[in-house]
């Protein structure tokens, strides 16, 4: 599936009114492209790709999570290209989404041995994800906590 039908995938969820839920995990592939992760839920059903994004695209996800009644439109599946370092960019991005965002919580996780921050925004109709390893949970405490 090229991005094109991936996003059509989305658009025709959407517009047919067949989403309940959207999560989205985004991230930046070896082709410094940046993506997203979707899972889109309807009834007892989940759908799960990768969908490269731009501007347009990232607004569209953007007014469906929030529950905007009117929807963007998009013109271009042509992803962007992220320049520069990539955890930069999935910084920059939860900032920018956190502000629409009706609640966030983070939580520490262990999985085979590596420690991951893990962050969730809330919005109306889903969720975006975001997971950063570290090497030392302890350095997230306090000085006067250790």
């Amino acid at each position: 599936m090229n991005n094109c039908e991936a996003f059509d995938v989305v658009r025709r969820a959407v517009e047919n009114g067949k989403v309940l839920r959207m999560l989205v995990t985004p991230g930046v592939d070896k082709n410094n492209c940046p993506y997203y992760w979707i899972g889109l839920r309807y009834d007892m059903n989940e759908i799960v790709f990768k969908l490269l994004v731009n501007e347009e695209i990232e607004a569209y996800i953007m007014a469906f999570l929030k529950g905007d009644e009117e929807m963007p439109e998009v013109t271009s599946c042509v992803p962007d290209t992220v320049t520069g370092n990539k955890a930069d960019w999935l910084l920059e991005h939860r900032i920018k989404q956190s502000v629409h965002a009706e609640s966030s919580n983070e939580v520490m996780t262990i999985s085979n041995g590596r420690n991951f921050l893990c962050t969730k925004l809330k919005f109306q109709n889903g969720k975006i994800s975001y997971s950063e390893e570290y090497s030392d949970i302890l350095s997230f405490l306090k000085p006067d906590e250790q």
